[in-house]
């Protein structure tokens, strides 16, 4: 089967298609908190679960859940995309995540992906 990709969608996700099939969806997230998004920008469509230099990965992702913000269904994502001001951050996160079995985990720095996605 080929997929299909489609423009970015509303919202904190980017679509892709096989035929018969549910759309899933690439999440996007910020783990920099508010000053440091205000000051350098963000990837559009991105989502924020601010995590600070001295947090705790786990607490991180459970906070990301219970708001929404990160899906808590493996399944439910083709993929995720998280960012940070160095990409240090975003890799903790990544690999809490993966543990708990999402896949197709890409990490970076803001200052990397932007021209990929697209800033604000």
């Amino acid at each position: 089967q080929t997929l299909s990709t489609a423009p970015p969608t509303m919202g904190s996700t980017f679509s892709s298609t096989a035929p018969n099939s549910t759309p899933k969806k690439t999440v996007l997230i910020d783990v920099r908190g508010q000053a440091e998004a205000k000051r350098d920008g963000e990837l559009k469509g991105s989502v924020r679960v601010q995590c600070d230099n001295s947090f705790d990965a786990w607490s991180c992702v459970y906070r990301g859940m219970i708001t929404g913000a990160i899906p808590t269904d493996p399944s439910s994502v083709e993929g995720m995309t998280i960012y940070c001001r160095s990409g240090k951050r975003a890799g903790r996160v990544a690999e809490k995540l993966t543990e708990a079995g999402f896949k197709n985990i890409e990490t970076g720095a803001y200052k990397d992906l932007k021209d990929k996605y697209g800033s604000t």
